[in-house]
């Protein structure tokens, strides 16, 4: 065996090099390490929302410093970062900075409509709006959501159901009822409304500028 002769087939990122033809076997399909394409497309987009993704020929988007692809459809690195993600996502820590007003009445419209403006204009929300506009930054994209759940897990920062229990105005009416608007509803649901409005108009004005 010469010096520079190889004891094996497999190659540094683990995939078997066919000498006679001059490339490499991916499980999926076969790469040409001297154009550094693969010599079939992708069945699959991986990842729709990256450009790079789309030319199907390209190995690990251009990236091999970062990332390898074992199988020949997805990137490795990749996936690791999905998994470390949803689970720093899964895990957040809460957020709480205990300096939310609590409503002195049932009718909470008026303090409903100062939290969404307070929660709009907030750094949180400037952060949101930075990870979001990068959504092709995987990196960025977790730290938005992880900051979101955050937020508004059950006793933190966005979730009120505690604010509104322990200003004691439900216990002076011996109902979960209180006033929004024209409208009773359970008070349960005013956190869903800031929800749905930093999450769903939110997301509209991050993106477009568009919200309300």
């Amino acid at each position: 065996m010469s010096a520079t002769e190889l004891p094996t087939t497999f190659t540094f990122t683990g995939q078997r090099e066919a000498a006679e033809i001059g490339l490499m076997y991916y499980m999926a399909r076969w790469y040409d390490s001297e154009i550094g394409h693969f010599i079939q497309a992708d069945t699959i987009v991986p990842g729709p929302g990256n450009p790079l993704a789309w030319n199907r020929f390209s190995y690990v988007n251009y990236n091999p410093l970062q990332y390898t692809d074992p199988g020949g459809h997805c990137l490795w690195g990749f996936i690791l970062k999905l998994i470390i993600g949803a689970y720093n996502v899964y895990n957040a820590t809460e957020i709480d900075p205990n300096d939310t007003p609590e409503p002195t009445s049932t009718d909470m419209t008026d303090w409903l409509v100062d939290r969404l403006n307070e929660n709009r204009q907030s750094e949180y929300a400037q952060i949101l709006t930075e990870s979001f506009d990068n959504f092709l930054q995987t990196d960025e994209v977790f730290e938005g959501l992880e900051l979101w759940v955050g937020l508004v897990n059950n006793g933190s920062y966005w979730d009120y159901k505690e604010d509104i229990i322990d200003s004691g105005v439900l216990d002076q009416q011996r109902s979960e009822y209180i006033t929004l608007g024209e409208y009773e509803i359970n008070y349960q649901a005013v956190a869903k409304i800031n929800y749905g409005y930093m999450g769903g108009y939110g997301w509209c004005w991050w993106r477009t500028g568009c919200g309300p």
